[in-house]
């Protein structure tokens, strides 16, 4: 029999795991699994476990899914990535062997996932993840790809911004399935002229901000786009994320739709300089599979589109992320939660509490930046909390002195949403070069690039006996 293997370049969560397997059920019954099926299953609670392999006491780097089983398949095995550039959250394989980024694999679909609701964020929530879509279609023309709102259900009842409807429209113009989300706010672009007219009835930024501003001249087979680059605006960078997404989706659904002649950007900011010294810059290898030109700016595409990556993905062998996910997992196996969670290019996840879900701000009331680690472990039963912030091996001494940056989070947090807990601070690390001793007493865990796991002697008794059952 076939494995399904999940890459996931975010910690693996159980409600999304289990949707992705839905959608695996589904695939495998040749069946369109129905929306409201789908929010229905979020809502159970699903009752399987996620499982750190250890095999001779090494991390072998796979996370099994045990407790659910599907005709036809042998293992459900979860393995973390990353891409080269855009990268979708998860990709989704049944094959035999484990999946290799040089070969031909047999990838079913490509998943984007997230928690932020329209009522959050207009522009984020919808235009930033344009970039990973065209990138995906780059490398896999011919595969499924779906949008996953794990977290949406409090907007279903009421309308979407516009800016929500009119770029969630544009992921359906580019075959992009929604799951999670009401579908009937949106309805793709019956043509250019369709798509010209709604953005332009919508409502337009403060007075000096750049519009995006579609507008077509068949005189000179030409549609322009307005819409500013540069961050800061005279930074003459490419740097603007939410812009940077929004004109890769308007362009590529305007060549789906059938236009053929030239996409020009204009009141962009960006200076020629920065072109000319970053010509592997992610909007431009995005000009270069769309063929979209910058007003008053030279840049050779053809020249630019040989610096697209030749494989998609690989697996993640570098990033912190690796133990301080492998700690997160380990602990919930044994149904020791985590509170809240920042791994490494990972959303932010809320801070949870006993009657809410709490989403961090970004700036404290004194309009400093909040710092905020990259894990808190609760152990109810204890009532004991572990604060953890995740370093490669070489950074461990930062990650030491970071430890000093959390009062402000501790206090409007720890203490405030559990007073009768006590909680300490650790660093995790991850080795890629075979280091496996533990340089500071406030390192929790090390484990490195060969799976050899180390454990502080001075850690919590409770994850010491959970340790020593794993391995």
């Amino acid at each position: 029999m076939q494995n399904v293997y999940i890459l996931s370049e975010e910690r693996p969560k159980k409600s999304v795991v289990y949707q992705l397997l839905l959608l695996v059920q589904s695939h495998l019954n040749n069946k369109n699994i129905k929306e409201n099926e789908i929010l229905r299953l979020n809502e159970e609670k699903t009752n399987f476990k996620i499982i750190p392999e250890i095999i001779d006491g090494r991390f072998t780097f796979n996370y099994l899914v045990k407790g659910i089983e599907i005709e036809g398949i042998n293992s459900i095995i979860i393995k973390l990535s990353k891409g080269y550039s855009s990268f979708v959250d998860f990709l989704v394989f049944i094959q035999n062997e484990i999946p290799n980024p040089e070969k031909e694999n047999n990838l079913i679909f490509g998943v984007e996932e997230t928690k932020t609701r329209d009522s959050e964020s207009r522009n984020t929530g919808v235009y930033q993840r344009g970039s990973k879509f065209v990138f995906f279609e780059h490398f896999y023309p011919d595969s499924k790809l779906y949008m996953l709102y794990n977290d949406s259900n409090k907007d279903s009842k009421v309308k979407p911004s516009e800016t929500s409807v009119f770029g969630t429209s544009l992921y359906k113009n580019l075959d992009v399935s929604l799951i999670g989300k009401d579908d009937k706010w949106f309805e793709s672009f019956r043509s250019i002229e369709d798509l010209i007219e709604f953005k332009s009835s919508m409502r337009k930024p403060p007075k000096g901000n750049v519009p995006v501003d579609i507008n077509l001249d068949l005189n000179k087979n030409l549609i322009t786009i307005s819409g500013r680059l540069a961050k800061p605006a005279n930074a003459g960078n490419i740097g603007h994320d939410p812009n940077i997404g929004a004109l890769t989706l308007i362009s590529s659904v305007l060549r789906k739709l059938g236009w053929n002649g030239k996409i020009v950007i204009t009141r962009h900011g960006v200076s020629q300089t920065y072109i000319n010294r970053n010509k592997k810059n992610k909007f431009l290898l995005l000009c270069s599979i769309l063929n979209i030109e910058l007003e008053n700016i030279e840049m050779d595409l053809t020249e630019i589109k040989a610096y697209i990556p030749s494989q998609y993905w690989k697996y993640e062998n570098t990033s912190e992320k690796v133990t301080d996910i492998f700690l997160h997992l380990l602990c919930d196996y044994f149904d020791i939660p985590a509170i809240y969670e920042n791994h490494a290019g990972s959303e932010r996840g809320y801070f949870i509490t006993e009657n809410q879900n709490i989403v961090i701000p970004k700036k404290n009331k004194m309009n400093q930046l909040y710092y905020i680690p990259d894990v808190v472990i609760a152990n109810h039963k204890e009532k004991e909390l572990l604060l953890v912030e995740g370093k490669t091996y070489e950074n461990w001494k930062k990650g030491i002195e970071e430890l000093e940056n959390y009062p402000t989070f501790e206090e409007d947090f720890l203490k405030k949403y559990y007073p009768d807990y006590q909680f300490s601070k650790w660093v995790t690390l991850y080795s890629s070069n075979n280091q496996d001793e533990l340089p500071h007493k406030d390192v929790l865990l090390n484990v490195n690039n060969l799976g050899q796991i180390n454990l502080s002697d001075n850690s919590p008794k409770w994850l010491e006996k959970i340790m020593k059952k794993m391995t």
